[in-house]
């Protein structure tokens, strides 16, 4: 008996088989590439946002709430996106642009975002399915050319080219059926999602295309969402469905593109929020999904006549010197070469003072009027503070008010030390004033300043002499040791540093 190997005999028999094989082996080939040009998109779609600070001011005046919320992000201005939960939403004309010049004078006067991305396998796999269609459909013809050449010239029916064939068969049907039920799938969602997604209104201000959502299931405003482009990360759905079930609302925002190329401005402007509710809290959980380390949050509370404190955390005040008077040797400060490395210092004092809170607190950085005369030392002339007492009716201030007090709270979280939306709670002048006093912190000198967060360097002139020159003398060997005890820092550190600006100067 001779064996026969039908597969050795049609490709050894004809030079047209062969070149049916070397079509099979390119067909091949370019089915692979397919799939790595695919997987290029990878990078397009997980653009690199990540949120590493935020600025908020609020002016809150009764259960009326105003929110300046600065865009602090970093990646490409196209894949801007922010989801807000608000307790109530507000109207179009409750929405606008603010600026940004105003929140860097609060800032300065009182002394820095929610973007996400995914790979949707789903929609991926779709765009290859594309690709890979026609490649099926050559390869198919080529093993059909084949066996229909073997058959007719050697009356031998290759069986691998048929089960080539046949597994080709087999795959085109089931691309065919997947695309039909996502798109049957898509049809359903979308219907379920518009059932349960209320669009409450849709328009463009500024830079910004804003949508305001109502919604009563987390399937559906996911759905929602990513049918309209967002890039939600992982551990947003039960985020999301949390606050649903907490009765919230959705304030969505991205980049109007061609308005963003014709803005004057540099940087994105703020968007000013307004709307009324008994509820005062600022959400920060979404905002930790896609942080890589611990975040830092400044926000402004400003009203006329009372000050804010975190109502859900701990309140601490930062490190501070209140005691040094002008002309005054007390203990309390630190070597004059520290401001080469001031922004530097202060880190290092927040950073400690936020390891011995436990890392779950929010410090209070400065409280007072907003006045030329209630800051001491000012870090703007009285024309600049003149300027902004001028222009916080842009910030949400009631125009009529002859003053206002503004709370700077800085708060550093990350998902588990602050697993609970900030919630905040407005106190009287007094109560502040009096639980500052007891602490020994109260700035007592200044009646429209209760606290500042100040430190103080002491400089010599003249000849030295006598008992002040050697209190002089011990004070300054203690500076270093108050360095020590506000930063961490080591005694070599400190010795590196001060050797550095000798070296530098």
């Amino acid at each position: 008996m001779v064996s026969f190997n039908p597969f050795k005999k049609v490709c050894s028999g004809s030079r047209i088989i062969q070149v049916g094989l070397l079509s099979l082996l390119i067909c091949v080939s370019l089915a692979f590439s397919a799939q790595a040009m695919c997987g290029a998109f990878f990078a397009r779609i997980t653009a690199d946002l990540t949120n590493t600070a935020s600025r908020v001011v609020i002016a809150r005046e009764g259960n009326k709430t105003v929110f300046t919320m600065a865009n602090d992000f970093q990646g490409d201005v196209k894949e801007f996106a922010r989801i807000v939960p608000m307790p109530v939403l507000p109207t179009r004309e409750q929405v606008r642009i603010g600026d940004n010049s105003l929140i860097e004078q609060l800032a300065r006067f009182t002394a820095p975002r929610l973007a996400s991305s995914t790979f949707y396998f789903d929609r991926a796999w779709e765009e290859e399915s594309l690709g890979y269609i026609p490649v099926a459909l050559g390869m198919l013809i080529c093993c059909i050319a084949a066996l229909v050449i073997g058959w007719v010239r050697y009356s031998r029916f290759s069986w691998p080219f048929g089960l080539v064939a046949f597994f080709l068969i087999a795959f085109l049907i089931a691309v065919l059926v997947s695309g039909q039920r996502n798109q049957a799938n898509k049809g359903t969602s979308s219907a379920s999602a518009a059932a349960s997604v209320q669009v409450a209104d849709e328009f463009t201000i500024g830079e910004y295309n804003v949508t305001l959502l109502n919604a009563t299931e987390s399937d559906a405003l996911t759905a929602w969402l990513k049918q309209k482009g967002y890039k939600l990360p992982q551990g947003a759905e039960p985020m999301l469905k949390s606050y649903i079930q907490a009765g919230m609302k959705f304030f969505v925002v991205n980049i109007n593109l061609e308005k963003a190329q014709r803005t004057e401005s540099e940087f994105l402007r703020p968007i000013v929020v307004e709307y009324e509710s008994p509820q005062l809290m600022l959400p920060i959980r979404l905002s930790t999904l896609n942080a890589r380390s611990d975040q830092d949050l400044v926000v402004y509370v400003l009203s006329p006549d009372q000050v804010a404190e975190v109502a859900n955390y701990p309140n601490h005040t930062v490190p501070t010197d209140v005691v040094s008077v002008r002309g005054e040797i007390s203990g309390r400060e630190i070597p004059t070469w520290i401001n080469y490395y001031f922004e530097e210092f202060y880190q290092a004092v927040f950073q400690k003072a936020y390891g011995e809170a436990g890392k779950s607190a929010a410090f209070l950085e400065y409280a007072g009027k907003i006045t030329s005369d209630a800051c001491k030392p000012c870090t703007m002339d009285r024309e600049q503070v003149d300027s902004l007492v001028r222009n916080l009716p842009k910030l949400g201030v009631s125009g009529s008010r002859s003053q206002t007090y503004v709370t700077r709270l800085h708060v550093r979280y990350n998902a588990t030390t602050f697993p609970k939306d900030l919630e905040f709670r407005m106190l009287p002048v007094e109560t502040l004033r009096s639980r500052l006093q007891a602490t020994g912190t109260l700035v007592k000198a200044h009646p429209d300043l209760l606290f500042q967060t100040r430190f103080t360097s002491l400089h010599a002139t003249g000849t030295p002499f006598g008992f002040s020159a050697l209190r002089y003398w011990l004070n300054d060997r203690k500076t270093e040791e108050n360095l020590v005890n506000l930063t961490g820092w080591s005694r070599s550190e400190i010795q590196q540093k001060r050797q550095s600006i000798n070296t530098n100067s």
